[in-house]
């Protein structure tokens, strides 16, 4: 008697794994959104932006990812060490990156409540482009750009690339039958999403 697709051979524990990767995703995506809304001083852009950026690093990782897999001799081995490395990246580079910038020039823009809206930071990048700037907004032209979309860009990229790129290693890893691999690639995705 055949068994369910879903109980052969490794796929409970790639249920597993992706449940719990679901989660971790889920859980940097929240401190990530927190922490860069704040520091952006949350706008109706800062959402939108966050959110493309998070997707982007999803999407470009998944395409890389299914082109490296077939290279890939052990997938689990190497889910594991993408999943790792995107874990510590998401923890170090937030905590390098809230250091480094409250060590610099934007530590006074930073401590105070009013943001730059993108108006005014439009105004002031034209400004600055045909060499119009006014001296005292020298420091402010490229704080709209730098927290909204290079910092955010910076810190959350990287991880999300290494977690797009985990999920072709874990459908090779759970697939083994190609007459399941509907069942299967469905119950992966659930699990992901019930980890988030």
């Amino acid at each position: 008697m055949p068994t369910h697709p879903l109980f052969s051979r490794n796929v409970p524990l790639c249920l597993s794994l992706f449940f719990v990767t679901g989660f971790a995703a889920l859980a940097a995506e929240m401190v990530w959104f927190r922490v860069l809304g704040a520091l952006a001083k949350s706008s109706a852009h800062t959402m939108g932006t966050l959110l493309g950026i998070y997707l982007t690093g999803l999407g470009c990782g998944a395409v890389v990812g299914s082109i490296v897999v077939s290279f890939v001799e052990n997938a689990w081995r190497m889910f594991l060490r993408l999943q790792g490395l995107a874990i510590l990246y998401a923890a170090c580079g937030m905590g390098v990156a809230l250091y480094l910038l409250g060590n610099s020039s934007l530590s006074c823009y930073l401590a105070s409540y009013e943001p730059v809206d993108a108006d005014t930071a439009l105004s002031l990048l034209q400004s600055w482009w045909y060499g119009d700037l006014k001296p005292e907004h020298a420091t402010h032209v490229l704080t709209y750009p730098l927290l909204h979309a290079v910092v955010p860009s910076v810190i959350m990229f990287p991880a999300t690339f290494l977690m797009g790129a985990c999920f072709p290693l874990m459908q090779k890893a759970a697939q083994n039958d190609e007459y399941h691999v509907g069942w299967r690639t469905g119950a992966l995705q659930c699990a992901n999403i019930l980890g988030s």
